[in-house]
């Protein structure tokens, strides 16, 4: 019995703290601006509030001219919680450019710098991200003074699935009665 209580409450554990699977946000919705209404995709919203003329061009997030400070933010619909895992991004027209960072946020402060990065192919570029760090917002952040037509794609994510009460509490049950079979054995 001991046994059974304790491989029920191993489960309930792996449940618990399960993640969804993997999102790959790469903007298949026809060309628009989204810097005056967000563009959703696979429950994430991306807003282009921050930035002057950006939008979705050819299954990609374009921006026109990304200038010092403004920014694109990605956030779960839903205001939860994720890991942001990889990009792609590339320089569609060959110029000089500056470069843009990508910031991890949470309650709207900065807890991740997931990089710096210098388009400078017409070719995409895969990067990476190997921080872990739970995020509610991903901003893209330009860092100089300009950057003509940046464009970013598959933006992969993985939402965090929180537990319900209800498994909190079933988890708390089995621990309660394996504390108690234990007492028991003594």
């Amino acid at each position: 019995m001991h046994r059974s209580a304790a491989a029920i409450v191993f489960v309930l554990v792996l449940l618990g703290t399960a993640t969804a699977q993997a999102v790959t946000i790469d903007f298949t919705a026809p060309d628009r601006f989204v810097t005056s209404s967000p563009y959703l995709e696979d429950g994430f919203v991306v807003d282009g509030t921050g930035v002057s003329a950006g939008g979705i061009l050819d299954n990609e997030l374009v921006e026109g001219f990304f200038e010092l400070g403004e920014f694109y933010s990605i956030r779960r619909e839903d205001g939860g919680l994720f890991r942001f895992m990889s990009f792609n991004f590339r320089l569609p027209v060959n110029v000089v450019v500056d470069g843009f960072e990508l910031l991890g946020l949470s309650a709207g402060t900065q807890v991740a710098d997931f990089g710096s990065f210098t388009p400078r192919s017409a070719s995409p570029t895969t990067i990476a991200i190997s921080d872990g760090t739970l995020i509610d917002e991903l901003r893209i952040v330009a860092t100089g003074p300009n950057i003509s037509s940046p464009a970013w794609d598959n933006f992969v994510f993985d939402p965090v699935v929180v537990p319900l009460p209800s498994t909190a509490a079933l988890l708390a049950t089995g621990l309660i009665a394996l504390g108690a079979a234990a007492r028991r054995r003594r």
